[in-house]
């Protein structure tokens, strides 16, 4: 396999947040294998293609998290904020 092979979510989602919604959440930095079905607070970027795989406010699905693990096992650059050397994704602690 190759960076081809990898599995993008089909659909881009809507935001379960709104803007001022996020605004007032906690943000919490959890476990990558934590993170399904949790609302993602800080966007993440493969690139290439510079296109993002998670924006802020949409809910974290297997298909993200396989994505990402794929992408850091071919080494490839993903930006936005995220602790991946540490397994760790940024979501919004519901308060």
């Amino acid at each position: 396999g190759d960076l081809k092979t990898i599995k993008f979510p089909e659909v881009i989602t809507e935001p379960v947040l709104s803007y001022d919604e996020m605004e007032r959440c906690t943000i919490e930095w959890v476990s990558i294998k934590q993170a399904k079905n949790c609302i993602a607070a800080k966007m993440i970027i493969p690139y290439p293609p510079g296109i993002p795989l998670l924006f802020p406010g949409e809910v974290i699905t297997d298909v993200h998290i396989q994505a990402i693990q794929q992408l850091r096992m071919y080494r490839a650059s993903l930006q936005g904020e995220h602790k991946l050397d540490e397994d760790k994704l940024a979501v919004f602690k519901l308060n």
